[in-house]
């Protein structure tokens, strides 16, 4: 991707540039994409990076609350200077621990609040495809 590089003419969104621009450039072969969803917490779950045994499996986040990524940072360093991480088994993109505690185990209020969520949609969904038979019907 280096050297394709200086043939691609750059776009200031550096991800959609290394991610998609840069790829297609060298052919679809060249790149695989991996999904990191699994390394990455949203600000409701940072509270994963104080956890003793989970804050080494995520390394993606988007907080824009400065309190909170600060104190998270010296939560981490913290914990890291104590600890020591496990090599997995199996290295994969994407997967940085044999073992991960479920999100929704850590964060049960966080899926309660999904699953009403899911459900509201649902049910939206529902009244949304009963009033268009009526309009059809009527």
């Amino acid at each position: 991707m280096y050297r394709v590089s200086f043939y691609v003419r750059f776009r200031w969104v550096d991800d959609a540039y290394i991610t998609g621009f840069l790829p297609r450039a060298l052919g679809q072969a060249a790149v695989n994409h991996s999904d990191m969803g699994r390394a990455y917490c949203g600000a409701p779950e940072m509270a994963v990076y104080w956890h003793e045994s989970e804050w080494y499996k995520y390394v993606f986040t988007h907080v824009h609350d400065d309190q909170l990524y600060r104190a998270t940072w010296h939560k981490l360093v913290d914990i890291d200077a104590r600890s020591e991480i496990p090599t997995p088994t199996v290295v994969r993109p994407g997967v940085l621990a044999d073992h991960y505690i479920p999100r929704r185990t850590l964060f049960p209020e966080l899926e309660k609040k999904r699953q009403l969520r899911r459900k509201m949609m649902l049910e939206k969904k529902k009244e949304e495809a009963k009033r268009r038979r009526n309009n059809k019907e009527g």
